[in-house]
């Protein structure tokens, strides 16, 4: 678990700078780092908005605690945004 929240803190606390009230678009939302990542955007205090492909998953990210979920091959991310 460690190694999956140091990639995910990494590229949007460390790297990104992700900061509260900001959005944080989170590809393969389902992934462990996908996880791990909705909870960093969470720590940062920003929007975690968690993109899938199917929408099958939709319930369970955001149980993970996603802000949002938008499905890429039944919706489009550019109109969802």
């Amino acid at each position: 678990m460690w190694m999956q929240f140091a990639k995910a803190w990494a590229g949007l606390v460390d790297i990104a700078k992700i900061s509260a009230k900001e959005t944080g678009f989170i590809t393969a939302a389902s992934s462990c780092v996908g996880l791990v990542a909705i909870q960093v955007v969470r720590s940062a205090e920003a929007i975690p908005v968690a993109l899938t492909r199917r929408s099958g998953k939709a319930a369970a990210l955001r149980q993970a605690d996603a802000a949002h979920v938008i499905a890429t091959e039944e919706q489009d991310v550019e109109e969802e945004s």
